[in-house]
């Protein structure tokens, strides 16, 4: 099976459909054929709260949310993160306070919604790190919510989560405002997942599982990837397709690398890996799997070799 092969039948389009919540005999292959650009990205551009929009394969055109543009805060340390892995949990001190982050997103927003150049299919919670570990997250939100009201109305808003603040009564209310709230899920045990997404990722991983299934709007986000610390066997396996039917997702997405990473433990899979996992799955679990792939990898990424 060939990328070229299925382009004919496979959904190419970005923006994202509504989908049901009955069991899908076939994965959807989602193939992406825009040709990004990288210079607009979170990495490209750390130190702006709203950046983008850039191209999504999950949500078509993303404008970008960032709460921490003095520097990565995140609970989990994932091996294939984009952004710099060197930084530590006191690296919280430096967290921009609540007024700034919205003074910030109250000038620049606003051009988005006036500027036809400028396209917008989701506002999307991501940037930096975790979201919710921000103090001013539900604030935040709600002062988006309302701009995007003025200025881009109907435009959903998303957000991308591991889950773990998820049992702050502000974060989970907050939720309500996406349409969906991707929550990361990489891995079925706890030695896949803490080589994956770092120490402590196993129990918050759990507990996220265990709220997330609450949220009626939540989807499985899963990053596939091969080599040394692969998770490939891990997510075709009994164990992950229960935590699936528990956590109850709109959709389970499955992605691989297509952006540069700084870990040599890890590497993209090829497509065809990519797809014989999401049509596994769609056998197994009770929602809409989704398979994403991009034709036009980051140039960094294209030297790094894909595994089956």
């Amino acid at each position: 099976m060939s990328a070229h092969s299925l382009a004919t039948s496979t959904i190419t389009a970005l923006v994202v459909p509504e989908v049901d919540e009955c069991a899908a005999e076939r994965a959807i292959i989602r193939i992406c054929d825009d040709v990004p650009d990288w210079s607009l990205y979170a990495w490209s551009n750390p130190t702006r709260v709203v950046y983008g929009p850039v191209s999504s394969r999950r949500l078509g055109m993303s404008l970008g949310i960032n709460l921490f543009p003095q520097g990565k805060v995140c609970s989990f340390r994932c091996a294939y993160c984009d952004l710099d892995m060197a930084q530590e949990n006191e690296q919280r001190a430096r967290l921009v306070p609540t007024q700034q982050i919205i003074t910030r997103i109250a000038a620049d927003l606003p051009r988005y919604g006036v500027a036809e150049r400028h396209p917008v299919d989701s506002i999307t919670f991501a940037g930096n790190g975790e979201p919710t570990i921000h103090p001013g997250f539900s604030n935040v939100v709600e002062v988006v919510a309302q701009l995007r009201d003025e200025w881009l109305p109907d435009t959903p808003m998303n957000l991308f989560t591991d889950g773990m603040h998820l049992v702050n009564p502000a974060v989970r209310a907050a939720t309500a405002r996406f349409r969906r709230v991707f929550l990361k899920l990489d891995g079925a045990h706890e030695a896949v997942v803490e080589r994956i997404n770092g120490p402590g990722a196993w129990r918050g991983t759990l507990r996220a599982v265990a709220i997330g299934r609450q949220l009626p709007n939540v989807a499985a986000s899963t990053a596939l990837v091969a080599g040394p610390d692969a998770i490939t066997a891990d997510v075709k396996s009994r164990r992950f397709v229960e935590i699936i039917r528990e956590l109850r997702p709109r959709e389970l997405y499955l992605y691989t690398l297509d952006y540069p990473s700084p870990a040599v433990s890890i590497a993209a899979v090829d497509f065809d890996t990519l797809v014989e996992h999401a049509e596994w799955l769609a056998r197994r679990v009770d929602c809409r799997v989704i398979a994403l792939w991009r034709r036009h990898r980051h140039p960094t990424a294209l030297h790094q070799d894909t595994h089956e």
